[in-house]
């Protein structure tokens, strides 16, 4: 893809809007317009607040309790989320939507919906199916003295959800969450994309396989599903994507910061727009002492656009390399990125059960769904994306606070720079937008 053809910023479907009064949706007139036309699909609420959620005794979706939540975090997400929501749309113009919404009195503010990626692509691997590992000298920092693999530290991936019944992931998935209780969206419990499943093996796998893979650490894994399960039709060059739903993304950034999770990893990549309400919890999350991982995404031949969550303040964004240490061809560059990390050609585990259905792009008939779901064949594979370097540092840094503690997430990014390795390609640089300040190094990282 070209520098003047670059991907669509915003979602064609999905609005996000703010009410004033967090009661009914359908009470601000130009929701009821909208539904009066037959162009709304739905409405997820993002937010269930602890009285409703005494009221309704619902936490099977994995919202806790108000008594079990730190006050001074429910002050906050109640007011950075009370009242939000997501409307789907069909056969109505997103822009015309935020427009008319923001002349509703009853709507506080209305914004359009970043279309994020999953940050994978599927290819053949290379022979040497732990080469990565080699890189970020794993091996050696398992032989450093007092060395904690992390087993009490409680990662939170917001990915396509995983296999929890995958025989590597079984000891250190500790569950799945794919229903969030204010959405009328629902996605099936199944990882179909396995790019979830592919990032919590090399995050955390547990080796049980004859290839000889495992994961960097062994830190217990939430998996927060937060795509859809069918293809979207993106444009005719980009054809069908799985993307991000909104409401489910920002649901699980609340339950990471209401669980106060050790560390975060956002495997989706989206342009430079954010919305007000995600910036808001990053910002909480930082507050609270929880990193946040991010991938820079996969359009260096696009000419690197900035990209969201990777360039918000606080967030920790990282790079992919090849085998050779060079930087991937995909691999997008920026002054926000970090340090890189193996991301092209990364063994690691994928669900058994068939992926999402094929569909195609026809210039004449427009989108259409083709064919069976894609077939797996085994429980391992390859993916490129700079969505695997970036697991390979969420890893790293559940070492890192087993080993010295909770941090900062800016003392924590700090400390993967200064220990961060520079390949020849750097030229002696101590930065550049390609790698930031080099290559993971764990065993550097933990020996600082």
């Amino acid at each position: 893809m070209s520098a003047s053809n670059p991907r669509p910023i915003f979602r064609s479907d999905r609005v996000l809007v703010a009410l004033r009064e967090p009661g009914s949706a359908l009470a601000a007139p130009s929701l009821a317009a909208l539904r009066d036309r037959g162009v709304l699909a739905g409405i997820d609420r993002v937010w269930i607040d602890y009285p409703e959620r005494a009221a309704r005794g619902d936490e099977s979706a994995g919202f806790r309790p108000a008594n079990a939540v730190d006050p001074r975090v429910r002050e906050r997400l109640a007011a950075i989320l009370r009242g939000v929501a997501v409307l789907r749309l069909q056969g109505a113009d997103a822009a015309e939507v935020v427009a008319d919404c923001g002349r509703d009195p009853a709507i506080a503010h209305a914004a359009r919906v970043p279309a994020r990626r999953l940050s994978g692509v599927a290819r053949r691997g290379p022979r040497r199916p732990q080469w990565n590992q080699q890189v970020v000298r794993i091996a050696e920092a398992r032989r450093l003295p007092g060395f904690d693999d992390a087993r009490e530290i409680h990662i939170a991936l917001l990915d396509s959800g995983i296999d929890t019944a995958h025989p590597d992931l079984r000891r250190t998935a500790k569950r799945s969450v794919h229903v969030y209780a204010g959405a009328e969206f629902a996605a099936s419990a199944h990882d179909l994309a396995g790019h979830g499943t592919h990032l919590a093996g090399l995050i955390a796998g547990d080796a049980r396989n004859r290839l000889g893979l495992r994961g960097l650490c062994s830190a217990r894994v939430s998996a927060f599903k937060v795509t859809g399960d069918e293809p979207v039709f993106v444009s005719p060059e980009d054809g069908f994507e799985i993307l991000v739903e909104e409401s489910a993304w920002l649901a699980a950034l609340a339950q990471c910061a209401e669980e106060r999770v050790d560390v975060v990893m956002l495997g989706a990549v989206g342009t430079h727009v954010a919305t007000a309400t995600e910036i808001a919890l990053l910002e909480l999350l930082a507050g609270l002492e929880i990193p946040v991982i991010a991938p820079m995404g996969n359009d260096r031949e696009a000419g690197s656009p900035v990209s969201a969550p990777a360039a918000l303040p606080g967030v920790i964004a990282v790079a992919a390399t090849g085998i050779d240490d060079s930087i991937a061809g995909f691999s997008s560059a920026g002054p926000h990125v970090a340090l890189a990390a193996p991301g092209l050609g990364i063994w690691s585990c994928l669900p058994l059960r068939p992926g999402a259905a094929a569909h195609r792009y026809d210039p004449e008939l427009g989108p259409s769904r083709v064919g069976r779901a894609i077939a797996r064949a085994c429980r391992y594979g390859v993916l490129d994306g700079t969505s695997l370097a970036a697991a390979h540092v969420c890893a790293a840094v559940a070492l890192l606070l087993a080993t010295h503690g909770k941090d900062s997430p800016a003392r924590v990014r700090e400390r993967l720079m200064a220990s961060a390795w520079r390949p020849r390609a750097m030229r002696g640089e101590l930065f550049d937008h390609d790698y930031g300040a080099g290559i993971l190094d764990v065993l550097a990282l933990l020996s600082s």
